[in-house]
């Protein structure tokens, strides 16, 4: 590591993960669709119309509650089946052994709940924040799930609430991200590390402090 980006990392005491594409090789809202016998890209349509503003929050929600029941109404278990067979990167298990030598490991998601939670489980990472949660009646059928209106915004209020209790400031926090849900604390933390996809956006790396292909380098950096 050059020494810019050691002079960079020097202050930092907490680094955040994202999940999809991030922890894990997929984003879980085209895994679990096509997973349930539907076209990813209907759901992609879905989140391109929600961010244009096409949609209301409920009416974008419920759109991809209808795709996913369209078969049949999905249960808790049938969902939880399809999210624990995702898989975790390589080397993420090894990278958050040795980061949380020197630092605190949170997990900050747009992901979904059930996933972030093993996820986490999984890493030994005691404190994560996952934005969206499914709902199921009393028969556990899917309904309806939680999800902020815009992601980003939220990750960093989710980031504030954090900073007030633990007294961290944003320059002492070091963010692990894919795309745009990480595009807001991207500009406000003190360390930012892109996780470099076929599908990135170009705009958000002059907004990171070092591009990486594999978790394993992480180890390079802090």
């Amino acid at each position: 590591m050059g020494k810019k980006l050691s002079a960079k990392t020097q202050n930092i005491r907490t680094i955040i993960f994202d999940v999809d594409e991030t922890l894990t090789p997929v984003n879980v809202w085209q895994y679990l669709t096509k997973a349930l016998g539907e076209d990813p890209a209907e759901n992609k349509k879905i989140y391109k119309k929600y961010n244009k503003g096409e949609y209301t929050p409920e009416g974008g929600i419920k759109a991809v509650v209808d795709l996913w029941n369209r078969q049949h109404v999905r249960t808790r278990d049938e969902i939880k089946l399809i999210l624990d067979q995702i898989e975790i990167k390589p080397g993420a298990v090894e990278v958050a052994r040795y980061l949380k030598k020197k630092y605190k490991v949170i997990i900050i998601s747009g992901s979904i709940e059930i996933l972030v939670q093993r996820v986490a489980e999984t890493l030994k990472i005691s404190e994560f924040y996952a934005l969206t949660e499914l709902e199921f009646d009393e028969n556990q059928k899917l309904t309806w799930f939680k999800y902020p209106n815009n992601e980003a915004i939220e990750k960093v209020k989710v980031f504030e609430e954090y900073s007030r209790t633990n007294g961290i400031k944003p320059e002492q926090a070091a963010i692990i991200g894919d795309g745009y849900s990480d595009s807001e604390l991207f500009k406000i933390l003190g360390f930012k590390v892109l996780i470099r996809k076929d599908d990135n956006h170009k705009d958000m790396e002059k907004d990171a402090d070092v591009v990486i292909d594999n978790l394993n380098e992480l180890k390079e950096i802090f």
